[in-house]
């Protein structure tokens, strides 16, 4: 049996700026459940992407930056850290 209370929320802090939460709480274990953090930033032609899980299993962050254009899509930098890289 579970019991949980999710919530989510995406933010735009400025018209360039977006932020992302997601998270709940476990009734039953009485602590938080899976938990991300994300952001994001518009850079024109470019964009810029970090994601946070903090804790748990999954603990990683992604950190990436590429180019919007579908054409250029491969253009990009990417840098994570997962339980794959463990």
């Amino acid at each position: 049996m579970t019991q949980t209370l999710n919530f989510s929320s995406d933010i735009g802090l400025t018209p360039t700026w977006r932020i992302n939460l997601s998270s709940g709480y476990d009734f039953i274990n009485r602590g938080l459940t899976y938990t991300s953090v994300g952001f994001a930033k518009d850079l024109h032609c470019w964009e810029m992407r970090f994601n946070w899980v903090p804790s748990g299993f999954q603990q990683s962050y992604f950190f990436s930056i590429n180019v919007k254009s579908s054409m250029l899509r491969d253009l990009k930098l990417e840098k994570k850290n997962d339980q794959y890289d463990r």
